[in-house]
């Protein structure tokens, strides 16, 4: 969602205006948000203003916008070093264009490898190549799907752990926090002059997550943005209700797209929910009357895990199918040759360097 909402793709308004190529920032992290902050704890808090408005919502999200921002000011001074006579309007956009494809690396080659598997990563190109290599088809829409955004990009709700935590140099908890109590309090990581933000990421990067499962932390469920009258929201229902505002068709029509059987009945044998356990297969029975009502988030949140990955086949198809979208229908991917398009692409030692990541 960085890369989606934040501050480097279309939404540079926290861009500072001096020579440098960088981003505003407010000592080392992000800017204060100049007006509507409602969330202040004390005199001395203030909220974060990113590209992503809700930067502030929980403190991994803002401490992510901050590890971008810092990476891109790094990088911002260092091509000012070494290329004085740059413009700043050409050091932001190859600063820009650095941290897009540190993106693009970390994604397609830690991220989706561990929810799909070997077999599905070759099928679909997802692996990132050894050296340059023009993938690039103009033909393809490289356009997020709306099923893929309202409903299955969203199982990482699934993953959110019970606890946010800070961790220190030697990977121990120092301080814990029920997950609900963290919700607008962008203090948690200004406290300590900032340092906070340093060990929620090794937090982040170390702690415990939740299984990609059915089970959702009570943190989302009863207790997300409870008010003063003891009203919160359900987050996995707030899916299943987009995906029907949105008129997203239901979890047995995308099986069907993905060359996948469609369910019958509600058992999980044969011309059944063959993807669910028993017990998952007969929970959405007692909840829906007909196969054909299953709602796609539903029925793929609630769906065994292919071997070697960690997202269930329907889901794991849709995934695939968007990400190999989005590297083929890019024609700034990253690892495009050096003349490609006039000269965007990576020089050979540039991109070695990435591939280091």
């Amino acid at each position: 969602m960085v890369m989606a909402w934040g501050q480097f793709i279309d939404h540079d308004f926290i861009r500072t205006p001096i020579s440098s190529g960088g981003l505003k920032m407010k000592g080392n992290g992000l800017p204060g948000r100049p007006t509507g902050c409602v969330i202040d704890q004390s005199p001395n808090d203030y909220c974060y203003h990113a590209g992503d408005e809700r930067v502030n919502t929980v403190p991994s999200l803002g401490t992510t916008h901050i590890i971008f921002l810092r990476d891109h000011t790094r990088i911002a001074n260092e091509l000012t070093n070494i290329n004085p006579m740059w413009t700043d309007e050409i050091i932001f956009q190859e600063t820009r264009k650095i941290i897009s494809a540190f993106n693009q690396q970390i994604t397609y080659g830690e991220f989706l490898p561990v929810l799909l598997n070997e077999k599905l990563m070759k099928n679909y190109g997802l692996n990132n190549a050894p050296c340059h290599s023009d993938v690039y088809d103009e033909t393809v829409n490289a356009a997020t799907g709306n099923a893929f955004d309202v409903a299955v990009f969203r199982f990482g709700h699934t993953l959110i752990p019970h606890f946010q935590g800070l961790m220190n140099d030697d990977l121990v908890t120092i301080e814990k926090f029920k997950t609900e109590t963290t919700f607008n309090r962008p203090f948690l990581i200004q406290k300590a002059n900032g340092t906070n933000q340093y060990f929620m990421t090794r937090w982040m990067t170390v702690g415990p997550a939740g299984r990609m499962d059915r089970i959702f932390e009570k943190a989302i469920l009863d207790l997300l943005f409870v008010d003063s009258n003891g009203d919160s929201f359900d987050l996995p229902s707030l899916n299943i209700q987009r995906g029907r505002d949105h008129g997203t068709p239901g979890y047995n029509d995308w099986r069907r797209w993905c060359n996948l059987p469609r369910a019958t009945h509600f058992g999980s044998n044969a011309g059944g929910l063959v993807n669910h356990t028993p017990d998952n297969a007969m929970r959405l029975g007692n909840v829906y009357q007909d196969v054909d009502d299953i709602d796609l988030f539903a029925g793929g949140i609630t769906e065994t895990h292919i071997e070697g990955g960690g997202i269930g086949p329907t889901f794991a198809c849709m995934l695939g199918r968007q990400f190999k979208n989005f590297k083929i229908g890019d024609r700034f991917w990253y690892e495009q040759p050096p003349q490609h398009l006039g000269g965007t692409g990576f020089t050979k030692g540039k991109y070695k360097k990435i591939r280091q990541l």
